[in-house]
């Protein structure tokens, strides 16, 4: 699957959140992301981008879930929605993946 270094995730004006807890390593305006933000988290970075607006500065630490932006259509992207990408060690990794493993974890934990 090619996953352009990430996904693109429909979401219309939609408030976006942290992956995971970590500190805002960069966010502003780029030519093809549009307005991003990118969070280290330790060995891992999670990149969101094409949002309307950024709520976050670099060096705020950030919680799992913490409102980080809202989705728009800024940078090159033909509609509304979100580029979410993942990097583990530099890498890009293929963020569906994780979302994925991610619910499963969440679902366990709300389990009776």
């Amino acid at each position: 699957m090619d996953f352009h270094r990430g996904v693109d995730l429909k979401a219309k004006r939609s408030i976006i959140c942290a992956v995971l807890s970590g500190r805002v390593s960069s966010c502003g305006q780029n030519s093809v992301l549009g307005n991003f933000v990118r969070i280290c988290h330790g060995k891992a970075e999670s990149i969101y981008g094409h949002l309307s607006s950024v709520l976050v500065y670099p060096g705020k630490e950030v919680s799992a879930g913490e409102m980080i932006g809202v989705s728009g259509h800024s940078g090159k992207a033909t509609g509304e929605h979100l580029h979410f990408s993942l990097r583990l060690d530099g890498n890009a990794v293929d963020p569906l993946k994780f979302l994925l493993s991610l619910q499963v974890i969440l679902e366990k934990k709300t389990e009776p």
